[in-house]
């Protein structure tokens, strides 16, 4: 499973929080949904994070090839092996929290 505040920590940088991908069943309990978690994940607004430079924001083809890198992660994610998914989302914050 990947870490609640690791899942934050990436929310945090699409403007979202945690709220945003909550599902709730007919007895009020609530659980994460990892479909809407990808899906900010492959926002723009995310991908463009993983660019080190701040001014320096991805073209069209960058931005097709980060999506298939998370679109493979997330296929090892659902086949149960969540190391590449959890890799690339830390290499994303870490590299926003050193700006």
């Amino acid at each position: 499973m990947i870490p609640q505040a690791l899942i934050e920590r990436a929310l945090t940088l699409t403007g979202k929080t945690i709220d945003y991908v909550q599902e709730y069943d007919s007895h009020g309990q609530n659980w994460l949904s990892i479909e809407k978690f990808c899906y900010y994940l492959c926002s723009r607004e995310f991908l463009s994070k993983y660019y080190i430079w701040p001014y320096q924001y991805p073209d069209r083809n960058e931005l097709k090839e980060l999506i298939g890198e998370f679109g493979n992660a997330i296929m090892d994610y659902q086949e149960g092996n969540e190391e590449r998914l959890t890799s690339l989302l830390e290499t994303i914050c870490n590299i926003q929290n050193q700006k």
